[in-house]
C-alpha cells in the first residue's frame, strides 16, 4: 500500500469492498488529519504492527473488518483516545483480550471483535471501562460463558455473542441491558438450553431483532415484543403449540423463522393479521390441520411461505390474489391433497414452487410456463398423471434450472420441443451469469436474507441443497410410464448436471448427443427399455462420477476410457448383451458398423448374424434359450425387411 505516502492532508480514506493486497503500513493509522478510515472487504493480510504516537491520532472510526489480518492486535490502536468505532471482525486476529486493554479509548461506542481466533478474559472486568459502549460483538469467540460486565452497560443497544460455546439459561437480566433499551440480541449457534425463570414478558421492550437459532432451547414459548422486525428461533427443540394470538406481537415483523423444532398444532389464524411479513418459515415440525386460506389471498407483502415435512393436510388455498408476490412456495412433505390452483399463475415472481412428497393429483400445470422467473418446479412423488401437453410458446419455463416430476403416473412420449424452450440449463443463454446462491433479501441496508433449499435425490439417496446455486441444473422424470424414445434435443441442455430417466418405459437407443453434455455428473437411465450400443460419446463426459445404464437391453461392447474406467459391473447389469470391463463377459467379436444394403432398394441394413448368436448364446443353459429368442427377434426384423436371397442365406446358416 504505498499509496499510504503522503496523504497529509486526508480527512476521511474509504476504499472498502475492493481487492486491495498486501500489508496495511502502520504510518495510516497517523496521518495528522485523518479521521475516518474504511479498509474492509479487502484481502489485506499479514500482521498489524505497533505503531508511535498513537495518542495523537485524530482517528474517529476504524473499519478493518472482512481481510486477512493476522497475528495479535497491536496495543498502539487502544491508546487512540479519541476513537469511536473499531471494527476488526471476520479476520484471523489471535491471542488473549484483555479487556483493560480498552481503559483509554474512553470514548469507544462500537467494538465488534467477532468472527477471529480471539481468547478472552472477561471475569473481573471493571464494566465502566465499557460506560459508552452501545454496540459490541463478541461473536465466534470461544466464549463459554455470557460475560457478567455486560450487567451495567447502561447504553448498550447492540450485541452478538452468536457461534459461541456458551452452556446453561438465558439470564433475566440480559433482557434490562441497555436500561431496557436493548433493540438488537444475536445468541445464535451457541449451546443455550432455555430461559432463567420466571420467563419474561418482551411486550414492552424494544427489540427489532432476536435471534436465538440453532442452540438447545425448549420450555415455554417466549412471546416476542410488538416491535420484532426480525425472529428466529430455528434449529432448538420447542415442543408447544403456538399461542392462539401470538402473530399479533408480530404485526410489524418481516422475517419469521419457527423451522426446526417440534412445535405441533394448528397454524394459529392470528397469522392473517400480519400485514408486513416477507417470510414465514415454520418448516420441519409437527404443525397439523390446514393451511389457512389468507396464506394465499390477503398478505400482499409474503414473499416466502416455507411449510415443508409438517402434517398438514386439507388443500392448498384456492385463491392467491391477483397481486400476489409470492417468490418461493414450499410445501413438500406433508398430506395435502387435490389439484394444484390454478391461480398459482398470478404470482409473477415465483421462483421456486415445490409440493413434492403429498397426495396431490391432476395432470401437468401447463399454465405454470407462463412465469418468467421460475426456476424450481418440484412435483416428485404425488399423484399428478397424463400425458404432458407440450406448449408452441419458445419461452416455456426460460429460467427452469430444477424441475422434479419423478414417482408420478405421467404417461406418453417426451417431446423434443418441450426441451427447446428450456435457456436456463443452455450455456449460450447464460454466458454472463455467475454462480450465485439462490436467496431472497428481505430487507434493504441489512445483512438479512433467506436462502432457498429443496430435497433431490442423486446417487439414491436424498440430498438436501441448502443453497441452491443459479448455476445448479437438475432434470428428474424417473418412475413414470414414459415411452418412446429419449429425445437428441437433451443433448442441447449443455449446462446439465443430473438426468435421470430411470423406471419408465423409454425404447430405442441412447443419444449420441449426450456426449454435449460436458457438465454432467450423474445419469441415471436404468429399468427402461434401451437398446442398441452405449455411446462411445458418453466417454468424454469427464465429470460423470455416476452411471446408471442396468436393466435394459443394451448390447455389444461397453466403451472404455476417462470416466468408464471407474464405474463398477453395477451400472451395466441387467443387459445380457453388453460384454467387455468391467463385466466378466468377455467380446467375442467386437460388433461391426452398419452399412446400407446395397441389395434393397428401401434402405434396409444388413446385420451380421454370427455376432447375435456369438453375442447371446455363449454360455450355455440360459445364454442359448436369450440367444435363441434374440435370433429370433433378428429373424422377424429380417423378414420383415429384405428379399428372398436373404432369406435363403440365413435358411442356409441355421442349416449349418
Amino acid at each position: 500500500m504505498s499509496y499510504a505516502n503522503g496523504l497529509n492532508y486526508l480527512e476521511v480514506l474509504d476504499l472498502r469492498n475492493n481487492s486491495l493486497k498486501g500489508m496495511i503500513p502502520p504510518d495510516l493509522f497517523t496521518k495528522p488529519l485523518l479521521r475516518s478510515l474504511d479498509l474492509s472487504q479487502n484481502q489485506l493480510n499479514g500482521q498489524l504492527k505497533e505503531f508511535q504516537n498513537a495518542s495523537s491520532s485524530l482517528l474517529r472510526e476504524m473499519y478493518l473488518s472482512e481481510n486477512e489480518l493476522q497475528g495479535p492486535i497491536p496495543v498502539s490502536i487502544f491508546k487512540i483516545r479519541g476513537l469511536n468505532v473499531l471494527g476488526l471482525s471476520s479476520n484471523q486476529f489471535n491471542g488473549t483480550i484483555n479487556f483493560e486493554m480498552i481503559k483509554d479509548t474512553n470514548e469507544l461506542t462500537t467494538l465488534d471483535l467477532s468472527g477471529n481466533n480471539f481468547s478472552f478474559e472477561v471475569s473481573g472486568v471493571n464494566s465502566t471501562l465499557f460506560s459508552h459502549i452501545g454496540k459490541l460483538g463478541l461473536g465466534s469467540c470461544n466464549l463459554k460463558e455470557i460475560p457478567g460486565f455486560l450487567t451495567n452497560l447502561m447504553n448498550l443497544f447492540h450485541l452478538d455473542l452468536s457461534n459461541n460455546k456458551i452452556k446453561g439459561e438465558i439470564p433475566k437480566w440480559i433482557w434490562k441491558l441497555g436500561n431496557e433499551n436493548l433493540v438488537y440480541l444475536n445468541l445464535s449457534n451457541n449451546m443455550l438450553s432455555g430461559f432463567d425463570k420466571p420467563i419474561p414478558n418482551l411486550s414492552p421492550g424494544n427489540l427489532v431483532v432476536l435471534d436465538l437459532h440453532s442452540n438447545l432451547l425448549q420450555g415455554p414459548f417466549l412471546m416476542p415484543s410488538h416491535s420484532i422486525i426480525h425472529l428466529d428461533y430455528s434449529h432448538n427443540q420447542f415442543s408447544s403449540s403456538l399461542p392462539s394470538r401470538i402473530f399479533e406481537n408480530l404485526t410489524y415483523a418481516s422475517f419469521v423463522s419457527l423451522s426446526s423444532n417440534h412445535f405441533n398444532g394448528e397454524i394459529p389464524f392470528s397469522m392473517c393479521e400480519t400485514w408486513n411479513l416477507f417470510v414465514l418459515d415454520l418448516s420441519k415440525n409437527h404443525f397439523n390441520g390446514s393451511i389457512p386460506e389468507c396464506l394465499g389471498n390477503s398478505n400482499s407483502f409474503l414473499k416466502v411461505l416455507s411449510l415443508r415435512n409438517n402434517e398438514l393436510h386439507g388443500i392448498l388455498p384456492k385463491r392467491f390474489a391477483e397481486n400476489c408476490t409470492l417468490r418461493t412456495l414450499d410445501v413438500n412433505q406433508n398430506h395435502l391433497e387435490g389439484p394444484l390452483p390454478r391461480s398459482l399463475a398470478n404470482c409473477g415472481d415465483l421462483e421456486v414452487l415445490d409440493v413434492g412428497n403429498n397426495f396431490l393429483n391432476g395432470s401437468f400445470p401447463f399454465w405454470l410456463e407462463t412465469l418468467p422467473l421460475l426456476r424450481v418446479l418440484i412435483l416428485r412423488s404425488n399423484f399428478f398423471g397424463g400425458s404432458i401437453i407440450y406448449s408452441p410458446s419458445k419461452t416455456s419455463f426460460p429460467l427452469l434450472q430444477i424441475i422434479d416430476l419423478a414417482s408420478n403416473k405421467f404417461r406418453g412420449n417426451l417431446s423434443s420441443e418441450w426441451f427447446k424452450s428450456w435457456k436456463g440449463m443452455m450455456k449460450q443463454e447464460k454466458k454472463s451469469q455467475s454462480s450465485q446462491v439462490l436467496r431472497y433479501s428481505y430487507l434493504v441496508l441489512t445483512p438479512f436474507y433467506y436462502k432457498d433449499s429443496v430435497t433431490l435425490v442423486n446417487k439414491g439417496l436424498n440430498m438436501e441443497l441448502e443453497k441452491i446455486l443459479t448455476i445448479f441444473t437438475s432434470i428428474d422424470l424417473s418412475n413414470n410410464l414414459f415411452e418412446g424414445e429419449i429425445p437428441e434435443k437433451i443433448g442441447d441442455l449443455d449446462l446439465l448436471y443430473v438426468l435421470n430417466l430411470s423406471n419408465n418405459h423409454l425404447t430405442g437407443q441412447i443419444p449420441s448427443s449426450f456426449g454435449k453434455l460436458k457438465e454432467l455428473g450423474s445419469l441415471d437411465l436404468s429399468e427402461n427399455r434401451l437398446s442398441g450400443t452405449i455411446p462411445q460419446q458418453l466417454t468424454t463426459l469427464t465429470f460423470l462420477s455416476v452411471l446408471k445404464l442396468s436393466q435394459n437391453l443394451l448390447v455389444g461392447e461397453i466403451p472404455q476410457g476417462n470416466q468408464f474406467g471407474t464405474f463398477t459391473s453395477a451400472a451395466f447389469e441387467g443387459n445380457t448383451g453388453l460384454c467387455g470391463p468391467p463385466l466378466t463377459k468377455t467380446c467375442s467379436h467386437a460388433l461391426p458398423p452398419m452399412e446400407p444394403n446395397a441389395d434393397s432398394g428401401n434402405g434396409t441394413w444388413g446385420i451380421d448374424w454370427n455376432y447375435y448368436w456369438i453375442g447371446f448364446g455363449c454360455g450355455g443353459g440360459m445364454g442359448l434359450n436369450i440367444g435363441f429368442v434374440a435370433g429370433t427377434v433378428a429373424i422377424n426384423i429380417f423378414v420383415k425387411g429384405r428379399g428372398r436371397g436373404r432369406r435363403r442365406r440365413f435358411h442356409t446358416y441355421i442349416h449349418q
